[in-house]
């Protein structure tokens, strides 16, 4: 097995770990979405997540803009935020 095989496999490994925590979640997210809305299709399942996660990544933005306003606290503050 040569080094690019070796590294191949390290990052298949990696990347399933990696999808293996989050799916719990995304499966959450998914019946979510299903249980608004009985009747959608898998396309728009996917735009209601897809709406979803742009607003919470625009109330985060907006949330870490805001406490980088404040002098002496937005530093502190936007890096939890953002965490």
């Amino acid at each position: 097995m040569g080094v690019g095989d070796q590294a191949r496999k390290t990052l298949t490994v990696a990347l399933d770990k990696g999808i293996s925590v989050q799916q719990p979640t995304v499966e959450k997210y998914i019946a979510r979405a299903k249980q608004r809305n009985p009747a959608a299709n898998p396309s728009e399942v996917i735009v209601s997540l897809e709406r979803q996660y742009l607003s919470a990544v625009i109330a985060l933005g907006g949330a870490s803009g805001a406490s980088a306003a404040a002098p002496g606290v937005g530093t502190g503050v936007g890096l939890v935020v953002n965490i």
